[in-house]
């Protein structure tokens, strides 16, 4: 993931980025599309990266693009807030992945029902 610091917002994206998404929704905008499960953040979308407890550090920056972007659109009226829960659930699991990425398949991640979100391979 390549992306730059800025002044008015702290990160800009240098290259689109996509993930898969369990939203059935489709939303277009000048750098976020919604479509057939997936969601695509273009090239010059700028966000605020982590906050919180959470420190800006690579590892972390996948996963606050992709919840910023979801948050974007709902604060934007273009996605149901329904989804909030959805997106911070996505942003844990993206933070685990990043985070775990050498795992050798020990961790499971349950989201809500007992669904399997992530499993380490």
């Amino acid at each position: 993931m390549k992306y730059r610091s800025l002044k008015h917002w702290k990160y800009e994206l240098l290259d689109d980025m996509e993930c898969e998404v369990d939203i059935p929704e489709e939303v277009e905008t000048e750098f976020i599309m919604l479509s057939h499960n997936r969601l695509f953040v273009h090239t010059y979308y700028a966000w605020d990266g982590p906050s919180g407890p959470t420190f800006d550090t690579p590892t972390n920056m996948r996963a606050s693009l992709f919840h910023d972007a979801l948050c974007q659109l709902i604060g934007e009226g273009l996605l149901d807030a329904k989804y909030r829960k959805y997106a911070d659930e996505l942003l844990r699991t993206h933070m685990l992945e990043d985070q775990i990425k050498d795992a050798d398949g020990l961790l499971v991640i349950y989201g809500a029902g007992g669904r399997v979100l992530y499993r380490a391979k």
